[in-house]
């Protein structure tokens, strides 16, 4: 798996499966092969689409459909269908009409009426003689359509294509399952580290420099986050720059720079900087997301990428692209609102490197319309002792608070 640079240790993941997930793969190639066995069973060759279209399915070997043998044919339809569908092509190409399931099981789909009208007046004479004229001249001994020694040649047969096509029917619906969105960025948590050492993180000091690259401007930056929703972070720029500071605390989202002074962030600007601030956002990405689509895939620097849109429960949808062979999360495009106006921003994700058991991106790229901002993780702290004044408003941010409670109270005695 690549990782980026300077990932020198081996590791080793094990992607577990909760009960759910296992039951739908048990369930998405077994419930067709009860559908199509149970009614071809019990209804002596007929399920309800056959019985609407007046044909049944009729067994070249025994007299009658077993549970066995009505079951061992649902799997043909799988392997038909793997066969880019040829299998069911092979009804208009077979001289008896047989497909790949009727091959499979050793049957033939024949006309209700012809079948009835057949049998009439002639007893069970006439029920063993009716396979026979639609099979392929073959010898067959006087008292048994097959020897023993052919019925356990075909049985050794069937049962060869019998058991590959139910794995890969279960193969196929477990492909289909990794392929949702939900399944996609669920298995980022697990391929960055799992979902017990995501848990583990209580607290997360991560320093690197921070660079606006368009302005030839670089500081240092020290973001400082705590379970469930408290962050702080400190930029660092030269004069006549100086000091910019930003943090929330789950109800409050806020910013003070020397060019704005300070702020409390509103409306989708607050909701987008919550979910940012939340440590472990993406562990708990269905507390933030109300809905998660699959837009296809995309190249993202000669690598094919899952493009998966995410829903918000307040604000714009955002795009997430996760490389098809590592699962890593690699860019981000999403709306965001400044001081300036709405504007979209996309994000790239790199350089993912080992910290603490769960992978980091050390190399995070922004494009903004006019503005390049480039972020370099250099260390990370997890489970730091944090002290909570850290995280309390700046008296600036307090009277804003204060000033807004206010004037709210003075509008509802209006």
């Amino acid at each position: 798996m690549e990782t980026g640079a300077d990932v020198s240790k081996h590791r080793s993941y094990h992607i577990s499966l909760s009960e759910n997930e296992w039951a739908k793969i048990a369930l998405d190639p077994g419930a067709p092969m009860l559908y199509f066995g149970l009614f071809t069973f019990f209804w002596n060759g007929r399920t309800p689409g056959k019985r609407l279209f007046g044909v049944r399915v009729v067994s070249l070997i025994h007299e009658r459909m077993s549970l066995w043998h009505s079951i061992e044919r649902a799997p043909g339809y799988g392997a038909a269908a793997l066969e880019f569908g040829f299998g069911f092509l092979q009804f208009f190409i077979h001289p008896y009409r047989r497909t790949a399931q009727d091959r499979l099981a050793e049957t033939i789909v024949v006309k209700e009426k012809a079948y009835r009208t057949k049998f009439d007046g002639q007893g069970q004479r006439g029920r063993q003689q009716w396979p026979m004229i639609w099979h392929p001249p073959v010898h067959r001994p006087a008292k048994s359509r097959y020897s023993e020694r052919e019925v356990t040649i075909v049985m050794i047969f069937r049962f060869r294509i019998a058991i590959p096509a139910v794995l890969l029917m279960a193969a196929a619906a477990s492909a289909a399952e990794d392929n949702k969105p939900e399944a996609i960025l669920d298995k980022y948590i697990e391929v960055t580290g799992g979902r017990a050492a995501y848990e583990k993180i209580k607290t997360e000091i991560a320093k690197g420099t921070l660079e606006i690259t368009t302005f030839g401007l670089s500081g240092t930056m020290t973001v400082y986050q705590a379970a469930p929703d408290k962050a702080y972070t400190d930029i660092e720029f030269p004069d006549p720059v100086g000091k910019a500071e930003e943090g929330s605390n789950g109800q409050v989202a806020w910013a003070i720079n020397g060019q704005q002074g300070p702020r409390i962030k509103e409306g989708d600007e607050r909701s987008s900087a919550l979910r940012r601030d939340a440590l472990n956002a993406d562990l708990h990405w269905r507390d933030f997301y109300k809905k998660a689509e699959l837009a296809g895939s995309e190249d993202v620097n000669g690598k094919a990428c899952y493009k998966v849109v995410l829903t918000p429960n307040d604000g714009g949808a955002e795009t997430r692209y996760y490389d098809k062979g590592s699962n890593l999360l690699v860019k981000v495009v999403m709306p965001i609102t400044t001081p300036e106006g709405a504007m979209t921003v996309e994000v790239a994700l790199s350089d993912y490197k080992d910290e603490d058991g769960i992978l980091t991106p050390h190399t995070v790229a922004q494009k903004l319309p006019g503005i390049d901002i480039l972020a370099k993780i250099q260390s990370v702290e997890h489970n730091a002792e944090i002290p909570a004044s850290r995280f309390e408003l700046p008296a600036e941010i307090k009277a804003l608070t204060e000033k807004k409670t206010g004037e709210k109270k003075a509008e509802e005695k209006k």
